[in-house]
């Protein structure tokens, strides 16, 4: 799927999540999230789907070194934020 997404809300694990990180983290899944309105996303996020359920889960590196990634859900070309953290937990849970 091409990138050009809009954001439209942000799910309440999402704030918790984002509040958890300190300011360069923060700072980073800013810049990952402002990549979402590129077309194509960056490959250095490595997007990919994770869940094929509806609605289907995407998920972006936050970090070229992979440590931190996000999840989003996406209907049409509006994304809606799901989760923030390490990679291992957003594994676990996206």
């Amino acid at each position: 799927m091409a990138g050009g997404f809009r954001v439209v809300g942000r799910t309440d694990r999402f704030k918790k999540d984002f509040a958890r990180l300190d300011a360069q983290q923060q700072q980073a899944v800013l810049e990952c999230i402002r990549d979402l309105a590129l077309n194509p996303i960056p490959t250095v996020r490595r997007y990919h789907c994770v869940s094929n359920k509806r609605p289907k889960v995407y998920s972006l590196d936050v970090f070229p070194n992979h440590s931190y990634k996000m999840t989003i859900q996406i209907e049409g070309s509006d994304v809606t934020l799901r989760r923030v953290g390490t990679h291992k937990s957003i594994d676990g849970n996206p």
